[in-house]
């Protein structure tokens, strides 16, 4: 599931005149597509007029430019410097957070944002729901309801607030608030496949499965691709639900033809084949899962059961095994090594 991350832009002072650096190169610095940006924003650092907070706007607007294009180590390279030449500014430090949620170091993301907090962010709608962002990826959903809170407090059109803290809400089990939030994002920014997909999830939870895929058609078609596929895994799980099995592993496939390493999108196309009786294909699948993630013991268990369905009960036995091993609350194993005369 996608966090709601925004970034901030960083403001440049006015520069001495110069043949090298004109005030269209600045403006390019500072508002243009990525190309244009990095090359901008490079001959301004490289004229050496830049000095202080300017030269420091400088690295921080190239680091957009170059996060726009996933180079997220040289990125994180020029937000270093922005931060080394003006480290009180606030919007560094935040950008860089953003750098180190798409690349799933949250903690890193968080003491970002804290950081950037503490520099005057917490004035600031955008850092403090990047912040509540970095707590819900980490599974601290109070955290990230507290800091929604604080960013509608600030500015109560933030669409991207109300999507995050919807989010929170559907973890924490609380529904009502959960579509509520949602609503009210979609209201503001109708725009938003991350708050159709979430809301979807919703739906999905409370087994109202056909506003699960309506939803789920919206964040497709917005964004065919977004998130590595997440969209289509999702509308294949309520697909599925519905034991709508050829439609489901037309979801997953789709899934894993975004993100070859999808193992959830495997383990579900194996149960979608299960249902449509093809059960060396959902073997495989399984087995792929387990290749991609071994760490995680549904596959396993789901491998366990059409072994078992088929009467191979040693690889059966083998599979519940290593199932509880990784999660010893899988029940379904544990019941499984029972009926199959062996001690869990």
């Amino acid at each position: 599931m996608r966090v709601f991350l925004i970034g901030l832009a960083l403001a440049l002072l006015a520069l001495p005149a110069s043949a090298q650096v004109t005030d269209r190169t600045v403006a390019r610095c500072q508002h243009s597509a990525p190309d244009t940006r990095i090359a901008a924003c490079t001959a301004l650092i490289k004229s050496g007029l830049a000095r202080g907070a300017s030269l420091a706007a400088a690295y921080g607007n190239r680091g957009d430019g170059l996060e726009a294009k996933g180079l997220h180590d040289r990125a994180l390279a020029d937000y270093a410097r922005a931060i080394a030449i003006n480290p009180r500014d606030p919007v560094a430090y935040n950008n860089r957070g953003l750098v180190y949620m798409a690349q799933g170091r949250f903690d890193e993301a968080l003491d970002s944002f804290n950081t950037a907090v503490l520099r005057g962010g917490d004035r600031n709608p955008v850092v403090l729901a990047n912040r509540g962002a970095a707590f819900l990826a980490k599974g601290l959903y109070d955290d990230a309801v507290a800091d929604f809170n604080a960013a509608l407090a600030l500015n109560p059109s933030l669409a991207d607030a109300y999507a995050g803290r919807g989010a929170a809400y559907r973890f924490k089990g609380m529904y009502d608030e959960a579509l509520a939030d949602l609503n009210k994002a979609l209201a503001l920014d109708p725009s938003q496949a991350a708050a159709y997909n979430i809301r979807g999830l919703v739906y999905h939870d409370l087994r109202r499965y056909e506003e699960a895929i309506a939803d789920f058609d919206k964040a497709i078609a917005l964004e065919p691709a977004g998130s590595n596929g997440v969209a289509f895994a999702n509308r294949g799980s309520a697909h599925e639900a519905l034991g709508q099995h050829d439609q489901a592993v037309a979801d997953f496939t789709h899934a894993i033809a975004l993100n070859p390493r999808y193992d959830v999108a495997y383990n579900n196309r194996g149960l979608a084949y299960i249902g449509l009786g093809r059960f060396d294909l959902a073997i495989a699948d399984f087995t792929q899962a387990i290749a991609i993630n071994p760490n995680s013991g549904t596959p396993y268990n789901n491998r366990g059961e059409v072994y078992e369905a088929q009467s191979r009960d040693a690889e059966a036995i083998a599979d519940f095994r290593k199932a509880l091993a990784l999660d010893p609350s899988l029940v379904t194993a544990r019941a499984a090594l029972v009926r199959l005369g062996v001690t869990p």
